[in-house]
């Protein structure tokens, strides 16, 4: 701070310093006027003087004096003023009438201001120390001197005076005048200079400080809630002022606004997370109940992501409505919404929420639209919403409405299942780094012929130590983590690199989210077209997954197919309206579930199922293929019921290298 001045400090420097340069340009001045007003004063006196003298000589020698007597009165004027000196030379036609001295001769023609003054000029001279002046005063014929001077003109120079005198009669009361006019200046600027660093000081340099005062303790204090008012008419300080308070007024507003928004959800109105965090500190005995929409994804990408967000909104309000004052909701981003309350949830209450929410349509544009949420409720303080999160992914994998987890079941492992999919992530994305997604390959034989010429195309992941993992281990938390969607994709890429330049054909499993989103489906479309022999492409479709969106389906089969792949619907006979599918969609296969298949040969009903699935095919013009086909006997059967090719263990188990067969 030693190198920053304040204002006072600046104020009274500049002003020292504008009084030392107007001192010095006084006495600059004054030195300038003392010298112009000695030349001229001496020059005036010794005119006055010349004058004065040339009249008594004049009148002399109308008297007839001659140059002698004028000379006594010359020497008489000479002791009579110390310091004075005067001096008479004739002109050459006064020495032609009245006669020539030598001495007189001799000064005026080695002394070249004489000369210079009988050519008719006033000489006026100072010697270089100041301390003489010396003037030299031409007299020149006037009418009443011709009747002597005969030889003259009028104007001419009959001779001239050359008086001599100190300077000291005329710089002495000239420096006691100067130095009086110092002093006077000196206290005049020093009174101005005064009275003016006073008002300046008074009135706006004080106020200035008081305002930088002011401002530093609102600095540091951080209390932006007031402002800052100074007493002072000087406009431009008022207007500072007054612009600073509108700062800190706009300051305070967006601060407030900012703060606000940290602990509000911009879509929904509701508070946040940041919010929810504050709000749990209060709160002893709390419960939650965590909201999520089913497929939002697809509703954004069917409807748009402007719907997907009146959809949220609206789910916000049916449950803001809903609990009346009964605890507070709260929005934690994406489509989660929870519900926090102090102590036990009515589960009825919470029951009829879940019902109007699901079955009574959101009205938008004129259009209904339906939605369905799972929910999963949470107790206890600690980990309070990790519990519900745990209990809500329950209730989806479990297709419940409602899961529910407190601080018992997290001690008895129920969020086991949580923490190993939190594992296999980790694993997944280091496998996904580490290139270790690999591609297997399952013979499918077809019946009557001795070696495979099918294969399908299976998934393993291999860990850091070398083991194999297959699906069963790692597919659960490829879907909840996101990475799923870039599984196929790596799978398709790899399998159809590895398939280029082999003569088998092969199979690739589809779920309706490959199908379903776009990019993935787009790049699946274009490797298949980049493959040189798309008909040795056969997608199977997996059934287990209820289809739900025919159009999606339909529209991928009809690309696909026009590229020249093949179309089967896997797991046949486990899921829904199974045969509406075989008539709707244009598929070539019939990949019957393993579950039938594994007991046809004990079981009388599967037997049945299986005829059935086979005769039906057959009559469409469809090929059938059998899964987990284990065993001789199971192999018997299926061939036995007219099964086009089959699948299993006893035909070969999954391999990564195929050149042995």
């Amino acid at each position: 701070m030693n190198e920053f001045l304040s204002n006072k400090k600046l104020a009274l420097r500049i002003i020292i310093f504008l009084l030392f340069l107007s001192l010095f340009a006084g006495i600059l001045f004054s030195l300038l006027i003392k010298e112009i007003a000695l030349t001229n004063l001496a020059q005036n006196d010794a005119k006055q003087r010349s004058e004065f003298i040339f009249e008594i000589m004049m009148v002399k020698m109308q008297e007839g004096w001659g140059k002698k007597d004028l000379e006594k009165i010359i020497n008489r004027l000479n002791r009579m003023h110390k310091g004075l000196t005067i001096k008479s030379y004739r002109s050459r036609k006064v020495a032609e009438i009245f006669g020539e001295y030598k001495d007189e001769k001799r000064v005026v023609e080695s002394d070249s201001l004489i000369k210079k003054a009988m050519n008719g000029e006033e000489v006026f001279y100072i010697n270089n120390d100041g301390s003489e002046v010396r003037f030299i005063y031409p007299i020149k014929v006037k009418k009443e001197c011709i009747s002597c001077h005969y030889n003259t003109k009028i104007g001419d120079v009959n001779g001239v005076l050359d008086i001599k005198f100190s300077s000291d009669d005329i710089s002495i009361p000239l420096n006691q005048m100067i130095t009086y006019f110092l002093i006077f200046l000196l206290i005049f600027i020093i009174i101005i200079f005064a009275v003016f660093y006073y008002v300046i000081t008074k009135k706006m340099v004080d106020p200035i400080t008081r305002f930088t005062q002011k401002m530093e303790q609102i600095a540091q204090s951080n209390k932006i809630d007031q402002n800052i008012t100074i007493d002072s008419k000087i406009l431009e300080i008022r207007k500072m002022v007054a612009v600073f308070n509108h700062l800190i007024s706009r300051i305070r507003f967006y601060y407030d606004k900012s703060i606000k928004n940290s602990y509000t959800d911009t879509l929904t109105g509701l508070p946040n997370f940041m919010a929810l965090r504050d709000y749990l500190k209060d709160i002893d005995s709390p419960t939650a109940v965590l909201f999520n929409i089913d497929r939002l994804k697809d509703l954004n990408d069917f409807y748009g992501y402007e719907v997907g967000d009146f959809v949220i909104c609206s789910l916000a309000e049916r449950i803001v409505e809903s609990i009346d004052e009964s605890g507070k909701v709260f929005r934690l981003g994406g489509d989660e919404i929870v519900w926090i309350k102090e102590g036990d949830i009515d589960l009825f209450e919470l029951l009829e929420l879940l019902e109007k929410i699901n079955y009574e349509p959101i009205d938008y544009e004129g259009g209904e639209i339906y939605i369905s949420v799972h929910c999963g409720i949470g107790k206890g303080k600690k980990r309070l919403i990790e519990k519900a999160s745990i209990a809500l992914q329950l209730a989806k994998d479990n297709n419940r409405p409602i899961e529910f987890m407190s601080d018992k079941d997290e001690n008895e492992g129920k969020n086991e299942l949580y923490r190993d999919r939190l594992e296999w992530t980790k694993k997944l994305k280091e496998a996904f780094e580490d290139d270790r997604i690999l591609t297997y390959f399952q013979p499918i034989l077809e019946v009557g012929l001795d070696k495979p010429r099918k294969f399908e195309t299976l998934v393993r992941i291999k860990g850091e130590d070398g083991t194999i993992y297959s699906p069963g281990e790692f597919m659960s938390a490829a879907k909840h983590s996101r990475l799923y969607l870039k599984m196929t994709r790596t799978i398709v890429l790899k399998a159809m690199t590895y398939m280029r330049e082999k003569p088998y054909e092969f199979s690739l499993n589809l779920s309706m989210e490959d199908i379903a989103d776009l990019p993935t489906k787009n790049y699946i479309l274009e490797l298949l077209k980049s493959f040189p022999e798309p008909n040795r492409v056969i997608f199977e479709i997996l059934e287990t997954e209820e289809i739900d969106e025919f159009d999606l389906i339909s529209e991928f089969i009809k690309e696909a197919k026009e590229i020249g792949a093949k179309i089967a619907i896997d797991d046949f006979g486990s899921g829904y309206s199974n045969y509406n599918y075989v008539i709707r969609l244009n598929i070539d296969y019939i990949k019957i579930d393993s579950s039938l298949i594994r007991n046809i040969s004990k079981d009388k009903n599967s037997k049945v199922v299986v005829e059935s699935i086979v005769w039906t095919a057959h009559q469409l013009g469809l090929k059938t293929i059998a899964e987990y086909v284990d065993s001789k006997e199971i192999m018997e059967e299926v061939k036995n019921m007219g099964i086009d090719f089959i699948q299993g263990y006893y035909i070969g188990k999954p391999m990564e290298n195929i050149e042995s067969i």
